[in-house]
């Protein structure tokens, strides 16, 4: 009995989840997801043709006739053409509603990597776990993600459990790990390369983790792990790659002469010494870095207050700025939790100095050690701060900052139009709700936790309420029906 009280609240954050997940699936209309109607015309494709859709529409990346998005690898799809042709004998509408719902079940997977990703860092703290899984949870991007027929569910939740068993790696003895370990790491990475191309960000990971280590291994040792790692990767995906390279002359998807092009032209540097020598530099940073940041919060309701909603009759204009004020306060809230987030990372680096420390002087001066004050047992009020808190921290770090950069470049120097696009961050939302939920409790002490957990989520759940209503009456008259 007390075993399942434990648990109680994170049944409930999931219940939740799924129940929101199912509200907004039903809300948002068929095909008006992100790319919505060119992944199921994808999975129509594989289930009537046998075969990948040809890559005929250059410009678009697409099948010419049917506007499959061909420009993907195939497994989140084949995922989908299995379960489409179990379903097939039901409605069209329901069959696509069902595979929505299959969304939900991934997306609620990844709350619980998310889960035990944050518990295989800070062990020692009961409430952190359960508040970065019920912020992931509520963002109202997420639950767009959990709603919608789109490859990156399981591109999530694939990202996710990579980066949660590459924490487990740095956290387990050196002695107790086999090449086979970084080999079906590896492995790993190279299934989540034929869910999405977008999944080259994080190659450098691979040689970040082998170099776990070094001092024993050497050179000879990391070059061995790195190997282990990136042979069975290369094994699993460089097939796709090497078709998509004979079809467009490109490894990855990204057509620098997309349409409309031309008009977008001025926005895009050709080289770094190029946007660096440009007036307008700083003008277009800020730019990509507010528009990520503000698509990240709410692309469910998209959250720009310079919109204008000319046309929109003022009933239904008038549920836009319901989620104004959620975006401004989480803009307050980001701005302390990067405050938290340098503290939380000031202590730990002092705490993993003071454990080297005293490693180095054990024996007869171990006596005279002073033992360390009651702030400094942990950085986010729990016992026991292991010698492997820092190296997780860093590699949740370059998880969230190797996709968030990429993003950068694509905004920068192929596409204008990636400043709007967040939800290319998402494969990182593990990372991103554990740095941003840790970052904001490290200011405050552990016994208040519990309370600003709540907090945070009962906020997000009433942003998730402003973003339908903002959908019902604003967004969908808007865009339109169908």
């Amino acid at each position: 009995m007390r075993r399942q009280s434990k648990y109680l609240p994170l049944y409930l954050v999931l219940g939740v989840f799924f129940i929101l997940a199912l509200i907004y699936n039903f809300t948002i209309p068929l095909g008006k997801g992100p790319d919505e109607p060119d992944h199921y015309a994808y999975v129509k494709w594989l289930v009537r043709h046998h075969s990948l859709p040809p890559i005929n529409d250059r410009d678009m990346m697409r099948e010419r006739t049917t506007g499959a998005i061909a420009m993907h690898p195939p497994l989140a799809h084949v995922i989908h053409a299995i379960g489409f042709t179990l379903l097939q004998w039901l409605p069209d509408e329901t069959i696509q509603h069902l595979l929505r719902a299959w969304s939900a079940v991934l997306c609620t997977l990844t709350l619980l990597v998310a889960y035990r990703l944050t518990r295989e860092i800070f062990p020692e703290n009961a409430v952190l776990p359960l508040a970065v899984m019920a912020f992931i949870a509520f963002l109202p991007h997420f639950q767009l993600i959990a709603s919608v027929i789109s490859t990156d569910p399981l591109l999530i939740l694939l990202n996710s459990l990579l980066l949660w068993l590459m924490v487990r790696t740095l956290r387990t003895p050196h002695d107790a790990l086999r090449m086979t370990h970084y080999g079906w790491l590896g492995a790993l990475y190279g299934v989540i390369l034929i869910t999405k191309s977008s999944a080259l960000s994080f190659a450098p990971l691979g040689a970040v983790i082998a170099a776990a280590g070094w001092r024993r291994d050497g050179v000879v040792g990391w070059l061995k792990k790195t190997a282990a790692f990136y042979v069975p990767a290369l094994v699993i995906a460089s097939w796709w790659f090497i078709r998509f390279y004979n079809i467009t002359g490109r490894w990855h998807p990204i057509n620098p002469r997309y349409e409309g092009y031309e008009r977008n032209a001025h926005l895009i540097s050709h080289s770094l010494v190029d946007f660096l020598t440009r007036r307008d530099a700083l003008a277009l940073l800020w730019r990509h870095v507010e528009g990520v940041f503000i698509s990240v919060w709410g692309q469910v309701d998209w959250s720009y207050p310079t919109l204008e909603v000319a046309g929109v009759p003022q009933a239904e204009a008038a549920a836009y700025p319901l989620t104004v004020a959620f975006l401004r306060l989480f803009t307050a809230l980001t701005a302390v939790s990067l405050v938290g987030l340098i503290v939380l990372l000031g202590r730990t680096i002092r705490q993993s100095r003071g454990s080297t420390g005293g490693r180095r002087s054990c024996g007869a001066d171990s006596a005279r050690q002073e033992p360390r004050p009651p702030e400094a047992v942990s950085a986010l009020g729990s016992a026991g701060a292991s010698p492997s808190l820092l190296p997780s921290l860093l590699l949740v770090v370059a998880h969230f900052a190797l996709i968030y950069f990429a993003l950068m470049h694509y905004t920068l120097f192929v596409h204008p139009g990636g400043y709007q696009a967040g939800r290319y961050l998402y494969p990182s939302v593990c990372a991103l709700g554990l740095l941003f939920v840790a970052g904001l409790l490290a200011l405050c002490p552990q016994r208040w936790h519990a309370v600003v957990t709540i907090a945070l989520s009962m906020v997000l759940l009433c942003w998730n309420v402003a973003c339908l209503v903002n959908l019902k009456w604003f967004l969908i008259p808007f865009y339109g029906h169908g």
